[in-house]
């Protein structure tokens, strides 16, 4: 229009952003192969690879632009993956991506220390109760909540009824309290925004947070196959 003018200091002559929906199947991606969806970590940091090989094909221009891989939450494992094939594929490859490093946002690395993390976080800022608190690092296996916990009938069978018990009451004493932003406003019912009214209405209908009763001394390794959890600490 008339009124439209330059910025002449804009952020995208400096910078560009290139946002990927990955793995295949995620949010408008798609595949005419069904196979493209049998997805994991290793085969999302591959169709990176090769998205951005031909990214570079078709617009050369960007291609001595340093390039940073970037993601949050789970990106804590796939971005970190995406960064070391990339690396690795680097090697033998005629013209290498440019690479410079990789970038995460509140990232879910290691079950037990970002699972514990949670509840401290919670506590000292008098999010829950002492008891729920107490109650919870007393019973509850760190390592075996949350997305990377593997679905095994055997973990299922022993799940500890008293982490289950605590895990709701802290879950119940964060009330309207949103995990991600913790001093951001509690909006009431009539002023509640669609992404507030959507964590209240799931908080609301999934299952409590469950845990495997601690048998051995906890492991900083996490479980390499993740799978859905009802509530994400992260």
């Amino acid at each position: 229009g008339a009124g439209l003018e330059e910025n002449a200091y804009a952020w995208n002559r400096e910078a560009n952003v290139l946002f990927v929906e990955s793995p295949a199947g995620v949010g408008f991606s798609f595949s005419n192969d069904t196979s493209d969806y049998t997805v994991g970590d290793e085969r999302t940091a591959e169709d990176l690879w090769h998205f951005m090989l031909g990214f570079f094909e078709v617009f050369p221009e960007f291609r001595e632009r340093e390039l940073w891989i970037t993601g949050e939450s789970y990106g804590g494992h796939y971005v970190v993956r995406t960064a070391w094939t990339f690396l690795r594929n680097n090697k033998a490859a005629t013209t290498p991506i440019p690479l410079r490093g990789f970038m995460v946002g509140n990232a879910w690395t290691v079950a037990e220390l970002d699972n514990l993390g949670a509840l401290q976080y919670w506590y000292e800022h008098a999010l829950i109760s002492n008891d729920t608190y107490h109650g919870a690092l007393a019973n509850c296996d760190f390592r075996n909540i949350g997305p990377l916990t593997r679905s095994t009938e055997a973990s299922m069978r022993s799940i500890n009824d008293l982490c289950d018990a605590f895990t709701a009451q802290a879950t119940k004493e964060l009330g309207g309290i949103t995990i991600y932003d913790a001093y951001q406003d509690v909006c009431h019912a009539e002023h509640e925004n669609a992404a507030s009214r959507l964590l209240r209405e799931l908080t609301a209908t999934t299952a409590p947070l469950r845990a495997a009763a601690p048998s051995a001394a906890p492991s900083a390794a996490p479980s390499a196959a993740p799978s859905e959890a009802s509530f994400d600490p992260t």
